[in-house]
């Protein structure tokens, strides 16, 4: 009887015991729980805020700011009243240039063409135009020729020509030094040697002209008829003046003094030129 009342009494004792353990677990478990619970509703916004952080610094680093962007307008960050303002500014600038580059090319057309005037007008020709080509009448070529004239330096011209004096051929050839330079006449002086050739004899002494050269220097100094072949050997000084046009054009105004190599005997002559300069 004793034993079974004091094994009924332990085991009763063993399961209160068990139920006072099962019932700590629970509440430490439960404790646990819910302290898990608040570290977490604690950590998330900590580390949420965080992340926001470092993200705006990438953000930061990665674009630079606007005042730097090289992309934007510098107008678009102005007020309206500035940004007119600014346009107004830009389009007085651009006016301001164009007229500039007006003036400049209106100055620099006005410096070729004083520049092409003084060319053409003074120095014989020199620089721009320095070919002529044209006739001549009289002088070194008897009765009439045809002339190229070049001019190389400032104040040095040289020709050559053909030429005749209907009973017999000519030619010439000369230099030329201009020592009165501007405006529209130029003097000069020049100096050249002339050919003349009579081939066959005329039938009369009337056709060879003109007169009184021929008999000065082609006819036969006893008999004063003309012998055939014939040919005089003459040089010459002379001064003229060139009257000069813009356009090209030219007149040639000379008086010479021919002289003849074999005996040294001389005539006073002059000639008339027209002359075009490329």
């Amino acid at each position: 009887m004793n034993v079974k009342s004091t094994g009924k009494k332990l085991s009763a004792s063993t399961t209160g015991v068990l139920l006072l353990l099962g019932l700590s677990v629970g509440v430490l478990c439960e404790a646990a729980g819910r302290r898990k619970s608040s570290t977490r509703e604690v950590s998330s916004p900590v580390t949420s805020k965080v992340v926001e952080v470092f993200d705006k610094g990438n953000r930061a680093l990665q674009s630079p700011p606007k005042s730097l962007r090289s992309d934007r307008d510098p107008a678009a960050s102005l007020p309206d009243e500035d940004t007119s303002q600014m346009e107004e500014e830009n389009e007085e600038r651009n006016l301001s240039k164009a007229r500039q580059v007006l003036n400049d090319d209106n100055q620099t057309k006005g410096e070729m063409l004083k520049q092409r005037r003084s060319k053409s007008y003074g120095k014989g020709f020199s620089g721009e135009r320095i070919l002529g080509v044209g006739f001549v009448g009289a002088g070194s070529y008897g009765v009439f020729g045809t002339e190229v004239d070049f001019g190389f330096g400032d104040d040095w011209a040289g020709g050559f020509g053909i030429g005749t004096g209907m009973s017999y051929s000519t030619w010439s050839a000369y230099a030329r030094n201009y020592f009165k330079q501007g405006g529209t006449i130029n003097t000069f002086f020049q100096a050249g040697y002339a050919n003349w050739l009579l081939g066959k004899s005329p039938k009369r002494g009337s056709d060879v002209l003109p007169d009184f050269l021929a008999k000065r220097f082609l006819a036969s100094e006893k008999t004063g008829a003309y012998y055939a072949p014939s040919r005089a050997h003459l040089i010459y000084p002379s001064i003229g003046a060139l009257f000069q046009h813009n356009t090209g054009l030219a007149a040639t105004l000379m008086v010479q003094y021919l002289i003849s190599i074999g005996d040294f005997s001389g005539a006073l002559y002059g000639s008339f030129g027209v002359h075009y300069y490329f």
